[in-house]
C-alpha cells in the first residue's frame, strides 16, 4: 500500500520587533526570500517569524494559544462585585466596589488581557472629624450640630471659629476638602 505524506508551511508577510529577544530560536537551514518578503511557519507550539523579511536563521517564536487569567488580583479596600471564577478568557472584565467610607478613583474594572490583569483599582479614604478635634482647634461646623462627621474623598466642609475667637494667621482656611483621608483642620485662637 502506497502512502503519500505532505507537509504544509504557511508563508505570510510579517515584521518582528527586534527589541525582544526572549523567544528567539535558530532555524536549521537557510530560508531564501525575495526583498520585502517574510515567512511565517506554523508549528505545533506556535508560530515563528523571520526578522524583517531578510534571510536569517533567527526567528521570533509567538504562541497562537489563547492565554487565560486566574483569579482577579486583590485591591486595597475593594471587593469584586461579580461572581468569582477560577479562569477568565481574554477580554473578560470584573468590577470592583470600594468598601464602606471609601470612594473609587477612576475605572472600577480590571480586564484580562493576554493572560494578565490590566487596570488599576484605587479606593480613596474618607476623612473623619471628631467633636474633640473641633474643640481643640476652637472651631465648629458652619452648618449643623457639633458631632463626629465623615467626609467622602473630594467632599468639602465649612467651619466657623468659636465665639470671640479668630482664625490664626498660619491656619488653613475655614473651608476644607477631604483628599484621600487627609484634611487639615483650621485653628482659631
Amino acid at each position: 500500500m502506497k502512502s503519500n505524506l505532505f507537509v504544509v508551511f504557511l508563508y505570510v508577510c510579517v515584521s518582528v520587533d527586534r527589541s525582544s529577544t526572549d523567544n528567539v530560536a535558530e532555524l536549521e537551514s537557510n530560508i531564501f526570500l525575495q526583498p520585502g518578503q517574510s515567512v511565517r511557519v506554523i508549528c505545533s507550539q506556535g508560530s515563528m517569524t523571520v526578522e524583517n523579511g531578510q534571510n536569517s536563521k533567527k526567528v521570533l517564536c509567538q504562541t497562537n494559544e489563547k492565554r487565560y487569567c486566574g483569579l482577579p488580583p486583590a485591591a486595597e479596600s475593594a471587593d469584586v462585585t461579580d461572581t468569582l471564577k477560577d479562569q477568565y478568557q481574554d477580554g473578560e472584565r470584573v468590577k470592583y466596589q470600594c468598601q464602606a467610607l471609601h470612594t473609587i478613583s477612576g475605572n472600577p474594572y480590571m480586564t484580562c488581557s493576554d493572560g494578565q490583569w490590566t487596570g488599576t483599582i484605587r479606593c480613596m479614604k474618607s476623612c473623619t472629624v471628631t467633636a474633640e478635634e473641633m474643640d481643640q482647634n476652637k472651631i465648629h461646623l458652619a452648618h449643623g450640630p457639633q458631632r463626629k462627621i465623615y467626609l467622602a474623598h473630594l467632599d468639602f466642609i465649612s467651619f466657623k471659629c468659636n465665639w470671640w475667637k479668630s482664625l490664626q494667621a498660619d491656619s488653613p482656611g475655614l473651608r476644607q476638602q477631604c483628599i484621600d483621608g487627609v484634611m487639615p483642620l483650621p485653628r482659631c485662637a
